[in-house]
């Protein structure tokens, strides 16, 4: 669990080894279940908006997947805690603006 896992980053930080990939893989354990309940809010106005929803849906996990990946290399030069955030904002984002342009519709 989370203690096996900090406890491992802890013993390779003391040794002076880079536990940034660690680090962002237990970070990814908490913003990547936020992200879940984000999509399924964002499915609303996709749905109601597009005539393709499931291309969209399709296009817009793809993208979540791709951000996860970019995180996956970035750790180190841009930080764990960035590059986990970073599908998480966007999912954020891109919901804030569907809905944003739903509801003034």
């Amino acid at each position: 669990g989370h203690g096996e896992l900090w406890a491992h980053i802890e013993r390779m930080e003391s040794r002076g080894r880079d536990a940034s990939r660690e680090r962002l893989t237990l970070y990814k354990r908490s913003t990547l279940p936020l992200v879940v309940p984000l999509l399924a809010l964002i499915g609303l106005p996709v749905g109601v908006r597009w005539k393709s929803p499931y291309l969209t849906t399709v296009f817009i996990v793809l993208v979540v997947w791709a951000l996860q990946r970019l995180g996956d290399h970035g750790a180190a030069s841009w930080g764990p805690e960035t590059m986990a955030a970073f599908p998480f904002l966007f999912v954020l984002l891109l919901g804030t603006v569907l809905f944003g342009r739903w509801v003034h519709r």
